[in-house]
């Protein structure tokens, strides 16, 4: 392919991606990037930017996909597409906001977000000092032992006839 091709292929790829930019702007996103357990966020749903989705019924599901995973309404959202929101319990979540347009059609959003500890969790620290003591002294123990057989003793020693 020549670049002349190459061009005209790239030109068609950003054409398409920015349709597709256009026509699937419906989006569902918080006010913080990555909110925190117990601190009230803002859930918005949104066709268009700038225009919200009135009357959205939003869940959340705690862990999705797990065994243990449950799943909570947050409400519905007002006529600014927007809902006030408090995480309960941290990890991945996945919210999902549905509504029906005017002409009847049922639309679903879903994201995934990750929602994290309200401060540092003392026990994580803990385990990554041990992890790395027990890392770390057993390498030196190894190395001082390996050093010390060295020198001969008397369980290494030849008798002599």
């Amino acid at each position: 392919m020549n670049r002349k091709g190459i061009g005209i292929l790239l030109g068609c790829l950003i054409a398409i991606a920015g349709l597709a930019q256009a026509l699937g702007a419906q989006e569902i996103r918080t006010a913080d990037r990555f909110p925190m357990r117990g601190k009230p966020t803002t859930i918005v749903v949104e066709t268009a930017p700038g225009m919200g989705v009135s009357d959205a019924h939003v869940t959340v599901v705690y862990r999705p996909g797990s065994m243990v995973e449950t799943c909570e309404p947050v409400g519905i959202t007002g006529t600014d597409g927007a809902i006030e929101w408090t995480p309960d319990e941290p990890g991945i979540a996945c919210l999902r906001a549905t509504w029906v347009d005017e002409g009847g059609t049922e639309h679903e959003l879903t994201r995934n977000v990750s929602i994290r500890f309200e401060g540092v969790q003392a026990r994580g620290i803990l385990i990554a000092v041990l992890a790395g003591l027990i890392l770390y002294g057993t390498a030196a123990f190894g190395f001082c032992r390996l050093r010390s057989s060295d020198a001969p003793d008397e369980r290494t020693q030849v008798p002599s006839t």
